[in-house]
């Protein structure tokens, strides 16, 4: 059916591609981010920057970069939202997959996180991406739509079904 109304139908792949597109980019767009940030600031990047949660912690060496890449990739993919799934309110649910999704290298790189940094920067995270992306999509769900003023046509049409 339609773009925006009507009844949507359920194709597992295309959700599968949106969900690896946004997914890829949140990884590209980490990798740059550290990468800009850890040559202005003289730091060697690291795996334990993408999926250690001790990276997060208030108290380590380091870690205002980690909170400002995370924060910065989650404002960029949040406007990635637009393009890839164009619907606000699917906006929560691709957020909250994005970094359930990472929560998994996470756990597998360093175990299951337990200090509550790493926690809240990731929740945080995910409210500034879907808010990002919600604000986008409904800019432009909620956009005008211009109809074509043809007056002459229309009292054209008129005319021939005798309505005057």
């Amino acid at each position: 059916m339609g773009r925006w109304y009507g009844r949507a139908s359920f194709d597992p792949r295309r959700i599968i591609a949106q969900i690896l597109v946004i997914q890829a980019a949140f990884y590209c767009v980490s990798l740059a981010l550290f990468v800009t940030l850890d040559s202005a600031t003289g730091r060697d990047i690291s795996l334990d920057q993408f999926f250690s949660y001790t990276a997060v912690d208030l108290d380590a060496d380091g870690s205002l970069v980690c909170i400002a890449v995370f924060l910065l990739t989650a404002a960029a993919c949040g406007c990635l939202l637009l393009p890839v799934v164009g619907r606000a309110r699917k906006c929560l649910d691709f957020s909250a997959t994005t970094y359930f999704i990472h929560l998994w290298p996470c756990v597998f790189h360093r175990g299951l996180p337990y200090n509550w940094e790493w926690w809240a920067l990731n929740a945080a995270s995910v409210v500034v991406m879907s808010v990002v992306g919600e604000q986008l999509c409904m800019r432009r769900e909620l956009a005008e739509i211009s109809l074509p003023h043809h007056t002459e046509e229309m009292q054209g049409l008129t005319s021939r079904s005798g309505r005057r």
